[in-house]
């Protein structure tokens, strides 16, 4: 009976140290360190060296910066976009012709509808006087055969309704005999891009991942020799040396809109330690923009879902 009930008490202290999880968050240690620079003036792209003391599970690292402030650690950062760019590079090569070669297009009632079809049934406004175009032909590194435009396209945006679509124009003119052998037109590098109110650069659209649609419009379906073509790298639009007739094909944006306001979502710490990691006693960090900063490190100890966690602020000033 004494062994009966000994088992009998020892369930009943099992059971109440599980409901009560033993009262292991009292065992957890709060995190005990000490974290100090050598000065709390660096220069721009110095190494910032933090020497630390003491140990903890875990340990994260906020910076300050824009995208690692843990002012904004649990709360969403919202951003109001302030300008949308866009950029690329073009170059016309081989053959004669480079007056109106490429033409850079954008409509906002443009169906979706890729075909030559649905191209004529779109209004598409010029703005290629926006751009700047290759002037002469890149044959034998002639630099005036390549241009890089780069261009404020904001306004085209006036609210987060308007959907825009761009496309490049490639027009041929024949007979050759006429406008000159035909010459080829290479887009690399576009991009589309916002500028927020906290003068952070954001992609909307790229090269190497633009979805462009590529359609053969005008003299341009039937023959091998007229070629469109897109991969991450380049838009290629050519055709036969000795046209005779005018050719035209267009590569085409998937729908752009643009939100006046972006939610980011919450700023990450940098996870400098974790727990199987061994103990590190410095973190260096370099700051690219001059400012003032406020550091913080977020140490933590934890048993199971029982944390205890301690920050730890350093001021600093960036000066150029």
């Amino acid at each position: 009976m004494k062994l009966t009930k000994s088992i009998i008490l020892l369930s009943i202290s099992l059971l109440t140290c599980g409901l009560n999880a033993c009262n292991d968050d009292e065992n957890i240690p709060e995190p005990g360190l000490n974290i100090t620079t050598s000065s709390s003036t660096f220069k721009v792209g110095e190494d910032v060296k933090f020497d630390i003391e003491g140990n903890a599970d875990y340990i994260k690292f906020f910076s300050g910066e824009k995208g690692n402030d843990y002012g904004y650690n649990s709360t969403d950062r919202v951003v109001k976009t302030i300008d949308v760019n866009m950029a690329f590079r073009t170059e016309y090569q081989n053959g004669g012709q480079f007056s109106d070669l490429l033409r850079l297009v954008y409509s906002t009632n443009f169906d979706g509808d890729y075909s030559a079809a649905g191209i004529n049934k779109a209004t598409w406004v010029d703005i290629t006087s926006r751009c700047v175009m290759p002037t002469a032909i890149s044959n034998n590194n002639n630099p005036l055969g390549i241009a890089n435009s780069n261009l404020n396209i904001y306004d085209l945006f006036p609210n987060e309704e308007t959907v825009v679509y761009f496309a490049f124009k490639y027009h041929i003119k024949g007979p050759s005999g006429v406008y000159g052998q035909r010459t080829n037109a290479i887009i690399t590098g576009f991009k589309i891009s916002y500028k927020d109110d906290e003068d952070k650069i954001n992609s909307l659209m790229e090269q190497s991942t633009a979805a462009w649609k590529l359609i053969r419009h005008t003299n341009y379906e039937n023959e091998a020799s007229n070629a469109i073509t897109s991969d991450p790298t380049r838009i290629l639009f050519s055709c036969g040396a000795s046209p005779q007739v005018d050719k035209i094909a267009y590569a085409v944006t998937p729908a752009i809109n643009v939100p006046k306001l972006i939610n980011q979502g919450p700023d990450w710490g940098i996870s400098i330690k974790d727990f199987q990691a061994s103990k590190i006693s410095s973190y260096s960090h370099k700051f690219l923009t001059a400012g003032e900063y406020e550091v913080v490190f977020v140490a933590s100890n934890a048993y199971g879902k029982n944390i205890k966690a301690k920050e730890y602020r350093i001021k600093l000033n960036i000066t150029d």
